[in-house]
């Protein structure tokens, strides 16, 4: 994953987010992984996201939900 100039400032600064560490201690589940999916996309469509974006946002968000998930 290529970071942008912010990301890699906070990286440099507080390092690595390692969401998946700081999730573990709250069961997620497809079901809660479906839910979050759920929200971001209403997030997505009250802000007006245009659907190119949309589509990338949708990827990374997809990607992470997947990595957080700890409950089958």
């Amino acid at each position: 994953m290529r970071l942008d100039g912010r990301a890699r400032d906070y990286e440099k600064k507080h390092g690595p987010p390692r969401m998946r560490m700081r999730h573990l201690p709250f069961a997620i589940g497809a079901l809660e992984r479906q839910q979050w999916m759920a929200c971001m996309e209403a997030a997505m469509e009250e802000c007006r996201v245009a659907e190119d974006l949309r589509t990338n946002l949708r990827q990374g968000f997809v990607g992470l939900a997947e990595r957080i998930q700890n409950r089958p």
